[in-house]
């Protein structure tokens, strides 16, 4: 959730445009007439996140590049779960989307649990976490830092120092 918000906190506010890989071949995505009308007044602002799409035909997207973090994930996936975020939120100005667009592009590319770190880079995230405008949660809202005072400590282990 670290990796998320400092991801998240470069693509939304802009700090970091992402170098965009070009899709060798390029990939049509099937998302229906519908879809397509709903997504298409945000065409421009998925460019601005490095997703390189365009209408194709009446009723398909074709993707020719996404960010370079995201590479090595499926185009298809990505347009279904913005498409979902579209249908569950109603209408969304393009404020609305581009925070979903960016938690979505964030929570894809950040390091899962489980996921070993090695030292060097687990205190680069923290510190990266640290300067980040909004440290202390994810940016669906779920927190990342929690203060622990020695009561909560002693109270967890049965036992008062």
């Amino acid at each position: 959730m670290a990796h998320e918000r400092v991801l998240f906190e470069r693509l939304f506010l802009r700090r970091h445009a992402p170098a965009i890989q070009p899709l060798m071949p390029p990939q049509v995505v099937q998302i229906g007439p519908e879809a397509l009308a709903r997504l298409a007044p945000f065409l421009e602002e998925l460019g601005a996140a490095g997703v390189e799409a365009e209408a194709f035909g009446g009723d398909a997207l074709v993707v020719r590049g996404l960010p370079d973090f995201l590479v090595d994930r499926d185009p298809q996936a990505l347009l279904e779960d913005l498409l979902e975020r579209l249908e569950r939120e109603g209408r969304l100005d393009l404020d609305v989307f581009r925070r979903d667009l960016n938690a979505e592009l964030a929570c894809r590319a950040a390091i899962k649990k489980h996921h070993g770190l090695p030292a060097d880079l687990a205190l680069r995230l923290i510190q990266d976490l640290l300067a980040c405008e909004v440290p202390n949660t994810c940016p669906h809202g779920r927190p990342i830092i929690k203060k622990l005072t020695l009561e909560d400590l002693e109270r967890s282990f049965g036992r008062r120092l």
